[in-house]
């Protein structure tokens, strides 16, 4: 088996595998080995596919790895979030 990215209609990345003579383009269709589901926490769309791909950036994948690794956690939300912030800077210069 092989590991395989691609990239959902939303935008999440997503890591798989497939098998190792399946076309990239069957990856839809792989063993996920990604960053938990964040759907129950709640968040916005777009702040929870940001912070989705920054955890998979990091290759946060599980519970052992998010235990292990809170530090990275926290920058994963601080850069997810430095994009609403630039928004907002954005929003003032606008008046």
């Amino acid at each position: 088996m092989r590991e395989v990215e691609h990239v959902d209609i939303e935008g999440r990345k997503w890591r798989v595998l497939v098998n190792d003579d399946d076309p990239d383009s069957m990856a839809q269709y792989g063993i996920p080995f990604c960053p938990t589901d964040l759907s129950d926490l709640g968040l916005p769309l777009d702040f929870e596919i940001r912070l989705h791909n920054q955890l998979f950036e990091r290759r946060i994948v599980g519970y052992a790895d998010a235990a292990a690794r809170a530090t990275d956690i926290t920058a994963a939300i601080r850069t997810a979030l430095r994009v609403d912030a630039q928004m907002i800077i954005e929003a003032f210069r606008a008046e």
